[in-house]
């Protein structure tokens, strides 16, 4: 068993997808997810987790809205599910209030005491010294 204080520190990157229009906002969430990834950081990216089971933007962009709120209900649950698990700190991409889901995973992560940082914000809810992963993560708004 693992040690709490030994395994990498992981983070969940909520944002909005189908509320930003054509690209489902994989270009930020790759740029967040590189950034603390090369940090030393796990990270939950949804854009990563979409592409595994639907395959390209392309192909994500070619389903039926049907099959894509089937998806979004798996994903949910799965994603929720992980925060809840072994997210140690949400990071909440601009602009997501437009988005049910991020809204959803924000709630859940203040709901599990979780740090959660707004990028372009401050910091929620903070317990941990977690300065050093939102060094990483900087972005222009």
């Amino acid at each position: 068993m693992i040690n709490e204080s030994e395994r990498p520190f992981h983070i969940y990157i909520a944002g909005g997808m189908e509320s930003v229009g054509g690209n489902m906002n994989f270009p930020l969430f790759d740029e967040v997810s590189e950034k603390l990834r090369e940090a030393g950081y796990t990270v939950l990216n949804p854009a990563d987790h979409m592409r595994k089971e639907v395959g390209t933007l392309e192909d994500i962009m070619k389903i039926s809205k049907v099959d894509l709120r089937a998806y979004r209900r798996r994903a949910l649950k799965e994603e929720l599910s992980w925060i809840c698990e072994f997210a140690d700190a949400v990071v909440m991409l601009p602009g997501w209030r437009s988005s049910p889901g991020a809204t959803a995973e924000f709630y859940t992560a203040l709901a599990m005491d979780l740090p959660v940082h707004q990028l372009g914000n401050q910091i929620v809810g903070v317990q941990h010294d977690v300065k050093k992963m939102f060094d990483v993560v900087k972005t222009e708004e």
